[in-house]
């Protein structure tokens, strides 16, 4: 966050306090201007078209949900062929504790 220093100090347009600067979803190029007095958020020229423009691409870029689907079973189905396996480990092994010869005490 960047505070306005000086003379160049951006004022709220609503209650004329001074306004901070930040990052839109912090890694973003586009700017906004915050004031802590009224909790306004300002953009700039253009900033809106911006920050649309960064919500399209980063829903363009999302898993469609048949996909998800498909991940979500692949992963189901891992998971039950290895929990199978370990049932197989432990009866296996309780299998050949049984078999083996008992002696009197």
């Amino acid at each position: 966050v960047e505070r306005y220093e000086g003379t160049g100090e951006r004022l709220c347009p609503v209650c004329r306090a001074p306004m901070y600067r930040y990052n839109y979803l912090y890694t973003s190029n586009i700017a906004l201007d915050g004031c802590d007095e009224c909790g306004g958020v300002w953009v700039d020229h253009g900033e809106l078209i911006k920050m649309d423009q960064l919500a399209r691409d980063a829903r363009a870029m999302e898993i469609p949900p048949e996909t998800k689907a498909q991940m979500a079973i692949a992963q189901m189905e891992a998971e039950t062929k290895e929990a199978q396996q370990r049932a197989q480990f432990w009866e296996g092994l309780f299998s050949f504790l049984r078999a083996r010869p008992r002696f009197p005490l």
